[in-house]
């Protein structure tokens, strides 16, 4: 019987060929859901957008249910306190936070799929939506900063979802600097 050490890893330059080959075979799956996606040429304006964002196609395949559900909160539901109970003597008691959608349906199942399950492209699909949002409405900022992540977060999901969202909401149209904090 083979021990799992007695295995030799299988060469990046083979994984990515098998990889190729089964998206030409088999259909994507929403990361959202895990259903069929079925959307392949409805992201136009987002596909021009990350393109030009990014340098390269976008490889997020979301299905039509889960896209028609990020859906805009009405306007008097996108602006809330960063805290809802305020501490004593706190530096900036009311700073706002700008929600263009409800933290429920297709974004409460998306961010754990952004920050457990490495989902990079659906954290560029957030900050896409959210950066054109904010242009959308005429809001501004000085400057947009990702969150640092811990080095050990890091190596454990691979990038820094902060990060992710943060980029492409700075590049429309805001300041941006990655290393303020």
């Amino acid at each position: 019987m083979r021990r799992s050490s007695d295995r030799k890893e299988i060469p990046i330059i083979v994984r990515e060929a098998f990889k190729r080959a089964a998206d030409l075979i088999l259909p994507f799956k929403c990361p959202v859901c895990g259903g069929v996606s079925d959307i392949n040429e409805r992201f136009g304006n987002y596909d021009r957008l990350y393109t030009a964002l990014y340098g390269t196609e976008p490889e997020l395949h979301i299905c039509g249910k889960c896209l028609s559900m990020l859906d805009a909160s009405d306007e008097d539901k996108r602006w809330f306190l960063c805290l809802s109970n305020p501490v004593e003597n706190d530096p900036c008691p009311g700073l706002a936070l700008y929600m263009p959608f409800p933290y429920k349906g297709i974004a409460e199942r998306a961010i754990p799929a952004i920050k457990f399950g490495k989902n990079k492209e659906l954290a560029r699909l957030f900050g896409t939506v959210l950066g054109s949002s904010l242009a959308r409405e005429g809001i501004r900022a000085d400057l947009i900063v990702p969150i640092p992540l811990s080095e050990e977060r890091y190596a454990e999901r691979g990038f820094n979802q902060a990060y992710e969202i943060a980029y492409p909401v700075a590049k429309i149209p805001f300041p941006w600097q990655k290393t303020a904090l």
